[in-house]
């Protein structure tokens, strides 16, 4: 994928399919797109995050992904590599908020502040952080971030006046 993306993507290039393969419990992923409505909107940022994890709690790989900052992907290869081999704690996690902040450089959108958005990045990064700790293990005022958001399936029923 970094290749695809590296040899560049015509403005005309439309991805009509991708594979993602399996993959077993220790690898934890969650993705986000932030945007004004929940149809027909372009994202403010998209945020992709996987971790695969050691038995002991430890993260062995990462992959940080952020989207619609700057034309293109941006990955975080300086955060995943803080994170390999280490367990998530509010000081570790607040180590690798310092480095992420200034990578997430976003381009001038004209809707949001580049420092709504930045923060929408370091918000989302912590977002994940807390989704791979052990709920039990948070503090109460945290633990709803934690929980990926379900959002049921909505119904209406149009009637004639």
């Amino acid at each position: 994928m970094e290749d695809f993306f590296a040899n560049g993507i015509g403005t005309s290039t439309i991805i009509q399919n991708m594979f993602i393969p399996f993959s077993d419990e220790s690898v934890k992923f969650l993705s986000f797109k932030i945007r004004q409505r929940d149809q027909n909107s372009h994202p403010i940022v998209n945020a992709a995050f996987v971790a695969q994890m050691s038995r002991r709690g430890l993260v062995e790989t990462s992959t940080i992904l952020f989207g619609g900052l700057q034309p293109g992907p941006r990955r975080i290869t300086n955060v995943e590599n803080f994170l390999r081999g280490k367990s998530f704690s509010s000081a570790m996690v607040q180590d690798a908020i310092k480095l992420l902040a200034p990578e997430v450089i976003p381009s001038s959108d004209g809707l949001f502040t580049k420092q709504y958005r930045q923060n929408l990045c370091v918000n989302l990064f912590l977002k994940f952080s807390l989704f791979l700790q052990n709920p039990d293990s948070l503090a109460p005022d945290v633990v709803t971030a934690a929980t990926p958001y379900q959002r049921p399936i909505s119904m209406g029923t149009q009637t004639r006046a």
